[in-house]
């Protein structure tokens, strides 16, 4: 039987309420595999992590953001 152990953090100085989020990593391959937020407005967000490949490169370019396409590339 996998141990899931849980890591919950909460910010209550976030505009409009108090933020929350919570954190599960499975024991047995010692990884999160899921998180969910709360928002200040009570809205959920649950991510869950499946088909997790260890030990590969991941693209840095994967993080970073383009705001030239979110603004129409105006400058």
């Amino acid at each position: 039987m996998a141990i899931r152990c849980e890591i919950n953090l909460e910010d209550s100085s976030t505009l409009g309420g108090t933020s929350r989020i919570a954190l599960y990593f499975d024991s047995q391959v010692e990884s999160l595999n899921q998180w969910r937020i709360v928002d200040a407005q009570g809205f959920q967000t649950v991510v869950v992590l499946g088909r997790i490949e260890r030990g590969r490169r991941i693209d840095q370019d994967l993080f970073k953001i383009q705001y030239e396409a979110l603004v129409g590339g105006n400058k």
